[in-house]
């Protein structure tokens, strides 16, 4: 039974240390290209509708995106939405 476990534990680092390796010469080499493939991150963002209604005029929710390269996937979408008067100013347009 050790003996199963000692093995066990032994692939997982070697696979460890092997993954370790090759993202390691992956960033030494200079091609933009195949980094732009491997550029991703998750953002929330809010986006607002304007209504003009009086007691809801614009109407915001938060939302999570996805960006891999150029390309944009919306991953979740928040259910509670808040509501602006119309003097509100959005602070990403300052």
């Amino acid at each position: 039974m050790r003996k199963i476990i000692f093995v066990i534990l032994a692939l997982i680092i070697l696979t460890f240390l092997i993954a370790l390796l090759i993202s390691g010469t992956n960033n030494d080499t200079n091609r933009p290209e195949q980094t732009a493939v491997a550029d991703f991150s998750i953002e929330t963002k809010a986006i607002c509708e304007e209504l003009k209604e009086p007691d809801c005029y614009f109407k915001c929710h938060d939302e999570v995106f996805l960006k891999i390269g150029n390309s944009e996937t919306s991953l979740y979408k928040m259910k509670e939405y808040v509501c602006h008067r119309q003097d509100w100013v959005d602070p990403r347009k300052i």
